[in-house]
């Protein structure tokens, strides 16, 4: 073969940067375990210097990139891991954090950041909407090395799943509001009751057909391609009607994880297949927080601090009040929810790359772009360093490394 052929590759600039960014993770991964840090935390760190020294010129964590390629694989991955039994006991809780808990998250922060720094109060908004949905990628790592009690993982787990496709249709309205330079609460609801309920049935269509078919079929080299066509398929069916992909997915996965993977198949194609996302799943966040802390690093300047401190603060108060309130309901109804699962709650829920996409999709000709960028950047930085690092000495402290005898939700 022509030598000319792999100095064309090499001089292709994603290519080698994607590769080099693979490498990276590898090294940051070794690294890891010989020093003892989570291997998220590790990466993002790593992104950080990379980005500082500018080694990567052409890294660049796009909202396109996130949405289409990287999103789907891990939104599926989760899915296809949580049983609808588990649901089925537990649903109350997680509705409520993942609908009302994040739209509670969105008001308060709005509120806040247009009481303190005077931001138009739907900016605001767009600002909450923004930095409510959590990303449990980094703390369920911690959780299961900690020993954490399974069924608040799976809380966890559940919530980020549901809130990343209610958040994606919060940003989605409150954009529209601020577009039309008028409110409508009827056109609003309207709106967002289209995107949830018209993802929940794409996703409920597609991962049906999709269990069905694995009837057909016992070779894991199939199932396995069924299953990424799924993951990528049902996205762009309900973005092509303008529906929400992210809840798609998240609906589609559920079904095939509980009605095809794990009843369908071999224990050999089972294996095969939950091998094969494990590692899609892997790969990709590997990817994704190395980029997270490249894109920080771009925006780093001397106020960027104080926007991290008080985003925090503004965000964590955030958190607390959706968490907080909707204990406080759970126990008017007689559903005691216990203190320690509450305040594990509020410390665990990360920002991650979703919040950093839906603000770089924010149009480049919008007034408040640059600040959202900022506090949004300093907000999933700290979250992932200083709430990361922090989540396991707070489940040691809290005692809930062991399974609690009495229920967190009578």
């Amino acid at each position: 073969m022509d030598s000319t052929f792999f100095w064309r590759i090499m001089h292709n600039s994603e290519v080698f940067t994607y590769v080099a960014l693979m490498l990276a993770s590898f090294i940051v991964g070794m690294l890891g375990r010989v020093l003892r840090i989570p291997y998220t935390i590790a990466l993002v760190v790593s992104g950080l210097i990379l980005g500082s020294l500018q080694l990567l010129p052409g890294a660049h964590l796009s909202p396109e990139l996130l949405f289409a390629v990287f999103l789907p694989p891990l939104l599926f991955e989760g899915g296809i891991n949580i049983k609808i039994q588990y649901l089925k006991h537990k649903w109350q809780l997680i509705l409520a954090l993942a609908l009302c808990g994040t739209i509670l998250s969105m008001c308060a922060i709005g509120w806040s950041m247009s009481l303190l720094c005077g931001m138009p109060i739907f900016v605001a908004l767009l600002f909450g909407a923004i930095i409510s949905p959590t990303d449990p990628i980094s703390v369920l790592a911690i959780f299961r090395k900690s020993g954490m009690n399974e069924r608040l993982t799976m809380v966890v787990e559940a919530e980020s799943l549901f809130n990343d496709g209610v958040a994606v249709v919060l940003f989605i309205v409150v954009q529209q509001i601020i577009v039309q330079n008028s409110f409508s609460l009827f056109d609003s609801t309207l709106l967002f009751g289209k995107n949830v309920c018209g993802g929940i049935a794409v996703g409920l269509i597609i991962g049906s057909l999709v269990a069905l078919l694995m009837m057909k079929t016992k070779d894991h080299l199939l199932c396995t391609t069924l299953t990424t066509i799924a993951a990528y398929g049902t996205y762009l069916c309900a973005e092509m009607i303008s529906v929400s992909g992210v809840i798609a997915v998240v609906v589609a996965s559920l079904v095939v994880g509980n009605y095809g993977i794990s009843k369908r198949l071999s224990a050999g194609a089972y294996t095969a297949v939950m091998a094969f996302w494990e590692y899609a799943a892997f790969a990709v966040n590997s990817l994704v927080f190395l980029l997270i802390g490249i894109e920080v690093a771009k925006v780093i300047t001397t106020s960027f601090w104080q926007q991290l401190l008080f985003g925090a603060v503004v965000v964590l108060f955030g958190r607390a009040v959706s968490v907080y309130a909707l204990s406080g309901m759970f126990r008017l109804f007689g559903k005691e929810i216990l203190h320690s699962w509450q305040h594990m709650l509020v410390w665990s829920g990360l920002r991650g790359a979703l919040s950093m996409a839906m603000v770089m999709g924010v149009a480049m000709d919008f007034p408040y772009r640059d600040i959202l960028l900022s506090y949004t950047f300093a907000v999933v930085l700290f979250s992932l360093i200083v709430q990361g690092l922090t989540v396991a000495p707070l489940i040691k402290y809290l005692k809930l490394v062991k399974e609690d005898s009495r229920l967190p939700l009578k």
